[in-house]
């Protein structure tokens, strides 16, 4: 199985919460988990999310096989979200290389 790397898009905490999460019941139209968190980075460029009980669930899973967090994207395809991550790390490199 070829797994691709998590760029924290929170693509997958905006379609449904894990089993550790909950959607936020103050929108109920929302399907996004209420510990979805915007990492605050040094570009504007990129929109990233965190877990805020990743310390939890990875302390919870550190038995599994196969973990709830940090196993990759598991939502590669037809994912906006990942594909604009990637186009900005892309162009960054490129700018990156011709400075």
């Amino acid at each position: 199985m070829n797994v691709k790397p998590c760029v924290q898009c929170g693509y997958c905490c905006r379609i449904r919460p894990c089993v550790y999460g909950t959607k936020n019941q103050l929108h109920p139209v929302s399907e996004s988990c209420i510990y979805l968190l915007r990492n605050i980075g040094p570009t504007s460029r990129i929109q990233t999310y965190f877990c805020g009980m990743w310390e939890t669930i990875k302390e919870l899973e550190k038995d599994a096989k196969f973990p709830m967090c940090g196993s990759g994207c598991s939502s590669t395809l037809f994912n906006p979200m990942r594909d604009r991550v990637l186009q900005v790390i892309k162009e960054m490199a490129v700018e990156r290389l011709t400075k």
